[in-house]
């Protein structure tokens, strides 16, 4: 067995993973207070996640710091312990940070319909996350008394410990929940972005994209895998390392899968300007039509009331249109795109709202 260190890896592969993560909810966080702040409860769920993100982060530098990565066999037994001691910890905040990740997806998709079902079966979805992780905490915590013991268990001969078998049992129901839970929210949008009016195309676009999720959740899975084997073996500074690199996959995954839907407009326009999407776009529902061409100043057709008036919207960029162009036709369960997120105001945060009356007749 060779001296090898997966430790420098390991670093390499969080820390480009944390970057892109915070680079993601960065430009979340911009296009949610630019040009006025629209901050909602899942906004700042997603913000508690990550600030749990970057110190499940710093407690991974800190256990390779300490000898996760490399064989067991070859480290003093200050290292070991030192090692094992932060793959304890640091499951506390990966735990926070999948929970807040979801209460973020939860609170998102209850703005998307006003059904009380829907709505208590997703704040029902928030409770679940907070009671589980706080139980899988204090269940994380309470593994030996003193919790040093777990770790150091020859300093600690009189402490009273969960057997392996106890700890086991709470990871598997935690993970059972997570996965659960994951395959869950990854299902949901499919519920209504089936019936956006966009192309195929773009829908598959929507689709992938927002069922990074069902990544989060095999990458759950093969750390339950590892977290078997570290029960077990004697080697936990390697099999450890094994188990970051998935709960890093897990997190990044996740976090990506929360952010995409408020991401969706600018990625059309990286699409567009890519030439991957058509520069102009329509679509029309029942009672609804808007068009919108990049470069160009544009009417937009909002909406065709019943008393023939007609609502026409000027804007002196492509996405400017009227409140009324996202919301939801009283006469028809079909969501306009937009509503993936908050309703954007116009590029430059004014929209100018020109109703004209239309009257007609015979000709005499």
């Amino acid at each position: 067995m060779e001296d090898l260190d997966r430790g420098p890896q390991l670093i390499a592969i969080s820390s480009v993973c944390r970057i892109v993560t915070l680079l993601i909810y960065g430009f979340r966080m911009y296009t949610r207070i630019r040009p006025v702040n629209r901050l909602g409860w899942d906004d700042y769920a997603i913000t508690a996640a990550i600030v749990c993100a970057i110190v499940d982060w710093a407690f991974i530098i800190l256990s390779v710091v300490n000898g996760i990565g490399r064989h067991q066999h070859y480290l003093s037994p200050l290292l070991a312990k030192n090692g094992n001691k932060w793959i304890i910890l640091t499951y506390i905040p990966h735990m926070w940070v999948i929970a807040f990740v979801k209460i973020s997806i939860a609170f998102l998709l209850a703005r998307f319909r006003d059904s009380l079902k829907w709505k208590v079966f997703l704040y029902g979805m928030i409770v679940l996350q907070i009671v589980a992780s706080i139980c899988a905490t204090v269940m994380q915590t309470l593994l030996c008394r003193p919790l040093a013991a777990w770790w150091d268990p020859p300093n600690y001969p009189n402490a009273k410990c969960f057997s392996y078998t106890v700890g086991r049992v709470n990871l598997y129901i935690n993970s059972a929940i997570v996965i659960a839970t994951d395959f869950i929210f990854a299902m949901l949008p499919f519920t209504f972005i089936l019936k956006i009016h966009r192309s195929l195309r773009e829908k598959i676009i929507i689709l992938i994209l927002m069922s990074m999720g069902l990544l989060a959740s095999a990458a759950s899975g093969v750390k339950i895998s590892f977290f078997k084997t570290y029960a077990t073996t004697s080697d936990k500074t390697w099999v450890g390392s094994h188990i970051y690199l998935w709960v890093v996959i897990e997190e990044t995954a996740a976090t990506t899968a929360a952010c995409i839907p408020c991401l969706k407009g600018p990625f059309n326009r990286v699409l567009r300007r890519t030439g991957l999407l058509l520069s102009g776009f329509s679509s029309t529902t029942a009672g609804y039509h808007h068009s919108a061409y990049d470069g160009e100043e544009s009417h937009q057709l909002s909406k065709v009331g019943t008393k023939g008036t007609i609502r026409l919207e000027h804007g002196s960029g492509a996405y400017a249109r009227s409140d009324e162009s996202i919301l939801r036709d009283e006469r028809s369960d079909e969501l306009d795109e937009s509503e993936l997120c908050h309703p954007d105001p116009g590029e430059n945060g004014i929209v100018r709202i020109t109703e004209i009356s239309i009257q007609t007749g015979k000709d005499s």
